[in-house]
């Protein structure tokens, strides 16, 4: 998949950010590797948004609402080492879960960027 291709989607999913429905469909779509290219965009962007909108915000202003990679683990009975899950192992040995945790991981991108919209809207 090409770099267009991916910016489409990405805008495509700005476009639809707020119609969760539409936004979780979306998302279904893709497979692993445009789901991990799609959060890396969304990081840095919502990153960007952050900062025009507080000089305070940092990367642990979004992390903090992610839950742990540990109780991710747990949730889904998974018995690796944590490592394997935060240096992406996973992606190759389990796409499935990968995805899954990846793809939480865009949803709390997603609302932590509502969230900065609704300030600026004020």
């Amino acid at each position: 998949m090409g770099d267009s291709s991916i910016d489409k989607i990405f805008s495509n999913l700005l476009e639809n950010i707020e119609e969760k429905k539409l936004f979780i469909l979306l998302l279904e779509e893709l497979d692993i590797k445009e789901i991990f290219i799609l959060q890396i965009k969304l990081w840095d962007f919502v990153l960007a948004e952050g900062k025009r909108s507080d000089p305070n915000f940092t990367r642990d202003t979004i992390t903090d609402k992610m839950e742990a990679t540990s109780d991710y683990q747990y949730r889904v009975g998974c018995t690796y080492d944590e490592a394997y899950c935060r240096a992406k192992i996973c992606f190759f040995s389990n796409p499935n879960c990968a995805s899954r945790k990846t793809k939480d991981v865009i949803f709390v991108l997603r609302d932590v960027l509502l969230n900065l919209r609704k300030i600026k809207e004020r």
